[in-house]
């Protein structure tokens, strides 16, 4: 008590803590999905690329991803380290983080509104995004699909020792199954986005075999 005096310039005698009564360590559910809602209320916004690296042109515009959300910002407090701590820890994303994806989903209300949802895949844990989108499709009343697949072992972005080679890895390591796009809008999921070369070239594969436009979702932004 002394120091929160102390560190909020209060000039009265410092309080003995131990007269007062212990604090509840009850938390109400609800003011816990109101502290979420707040946090989550900031726009994060996944913009998408318009070029593919140096010497390689322009995306068509028709193959572009729509301007996607993300729930946090990679590194920040509260629900970005549930990201991470369920990501690498857990193996598994809880039903808290799919509220608060639904949640933000239905704020966004992105137009035309997404009728299918898909998802990035991954080698390293096959199960952990499918299903976080097919809950999260649950959620927001409309299908999952999950057309995509790696044509071979991808290396991780993160890795790759510049943009070219982090384009080059996502284009050369996607694919979809013919005749599996659906068509109309359609909500892409990842956990992380980083470079947004994964988002991009599988963008460039869902426009291309019949999807309308593409909004990119993930749980947490890394970078700008």
């Amino acid at each position: 008590m002394s120091f929160l005096l102390a560190a909020l310039d209060n000039d009265r005698p410092a309080t003995d803590g131990r007269t007062l009564a212990p604090l509840s360590e009850d938390v109400d559910p609800d003011a816990v999905r109101q502290a979420i809602d707040f946090l989550t209320g900031f726009k994060i916004e996944i913009k998408p690329r318009h070029r593919w690296p140096s010497g390689e042109g322009s995306i068509p515009s028709e193959q572009r991803a729509n301007p996607g959300r993300a729930l946090t910002q990679w590194g920040d407090e509260g629900l970005a380290q549930q990201v991470r701590s369920e990501k690498y820890e857990v193996g598994e994303f809880s039903d808290t983080l799919v509220d608060a994806a639904a949640r933000l989903l239905r704020r966004w209300e992105p137009q035309p509104t997404p009728e299918w949802v898909t998802c990035i895949p991954s080698q390293r844990r096959p199960t952990l995004l499918p299903s976080l989108a097919r809950r999260l499709a649950d959620q927001l009343g409309i299908p999952f699909f999950p057309v995509l697949s790696r044509s071979k072992p991808a290396a991780e972005q993160k890795t790759m020792a510049n943009s070219a080679h982090q384009a080059r890895n996502a284009r050369e390591s996607l694919e979809i199954d013919r005749g599996a796009v659906r068509p109309g809008p359609v909500l892409l999921i990842d956990d992380m986005v980083d470079s947004r070369w994964t988002i991009t070239a599988a963008t460039v594969l869902l426009r291309s075999k019949g999807s309308d436009v593409v909004f990119p979702f993930a749980l947490a932004r890394v970078g700008e």
